[in-house]
């Protein structure tokens, strides 16, 4: 096996940034075959630690700008590694950390200090995702790093998704500028599909809303039968209004429609209770109707007995 030993052009300014000792600058290839190189070795010294301690590998053109490969080690057993370019606008061409690998395998794209396994950052604010742990299957945030909770920009909410936890759902999470959680259920995607606003536990509804909710349009369309059945020729009258008025007396609530106390226990289902105030409604009209035929009766009965009055005067 052959080793070879190349010298590692660096410029003064890096030596005078760094005060790297020069009898590190070397580069040493092994290889069964010189043509053939299986691996370079760059070596570093132990002292300074991060940024100090770097050693890059530049590519450099003529009239343009730089890009580099950069690794330094870290405060202990550990190194970072970096990818540097230039911009078209910049002059100079100073390369800039475009992918940051840190010693904790941590990736970030626009910044060098990631907090999550992947950060991705640029106009002060970020994206990141994490995988998490059980009971956690994966966290997408965004102006937030989704492991630390750093906030990228404090002017701005942050907005997070985590998948899993104690109850197993997808929640879509919002947070202040400051770090303070405004609500873990601004919208909630159960492991049944069913879907929570405000609420964690939909409690079987394929949608559930915690406080109040506007829509230019609701349509709900039920499966069950639409009331007109009360105006069936064999549709029969009940309760009479006699049973009515007991009814309301003695339960404090038509008859057929829940009573406050099983609202407030149970809610209502909008379209089930449409359906029995229609129902209401309709039998009401039907009592208009007799009511008004049996006045109509009445005044003829009226006018027939007046009638008779005025004819027993006139033969006195």
């Amino acid at each position: 096996m052959k080793i070879f030993t190349l010298t590692i052009l660096l410029t003064a300014t890096s030596l005078g940034l760094f005060g790297q000792d020069v009898s590190y600058n070397t580069i040493t290839t092994t290889s069964l075959d010189s043509a053939n190189p299986t691996s370079i070795r760059i070596i570093g010294q132990n002292s300074p630690v991060l940024l100090p301690s770097a050693r890059n590998i530049s590519f450099e053109f003529n009239s343009a700008g730089k890009a580099y490969i950069r690794a330094f080690r870290g405060s202990s057993w550990g190194t970072h590694l970096q990818f540097l370019t230039s911009d078209e606008v910049t002059s100079g061409g100073i390369p800039k950390v475009r992918l940051h690998i840190s010693s904790e395998g941590n990736v970030g794209i626009g910044t060098s200090n990631p907090g999550s396994p992947l950060s991705i950052s640029g106009n002060g604010t970020g994206v990141s995702v994490s995988p998490g742990g059980a009971p956690y299957y994966g966290t997408l945030a965004f102006n937030r790093e989704s492991a630390t909770g750093t906030i990228f920009d404090p002017s701005g909410s942050a907005f997070q998704i985590n998948n899993g936890g104690t109850d197993a759902n997808l929640h879509f999470t919002v947070w202040k500028g400051n770090g303070t959680m405004v609500t873990s259920n601004a919208l909630v995607i159960g492991a049944d599909g069913n879907i929570g606003i405000g609420v964690s536990n939909s409690k079987g509804y394929r949608l559930a809303v915690a406080g109040n909710m506007i829509a230019e349009s609701v349509k709900v369309q039920l499966q069950s039968a639409w009331p007109d059945y009360v105006f069936a020729k064999d549709y029969t009258l009940l309760p009479s209004l006699k049973e009515t008025e007991k009814h309301i007396k003695e339960k404090g609530h038509l008859p057929g429609i829940p009573s406050a106390a099983e609202v407030k226990t149970n809610g209502i289902d909008v379209g089930e209770m449409n359906a029995k105030l229609l129902q209401k409604i309709e039998e009401l009209t039907l009592y208009v109707i007799n009511l008004n035929k049996k006045s109509s009766s009445q005044e003829i009965m009226v006018k027939k007995l007046q009638n008779e009055v005025k004819k027993l005067k006139s033969k006195k």
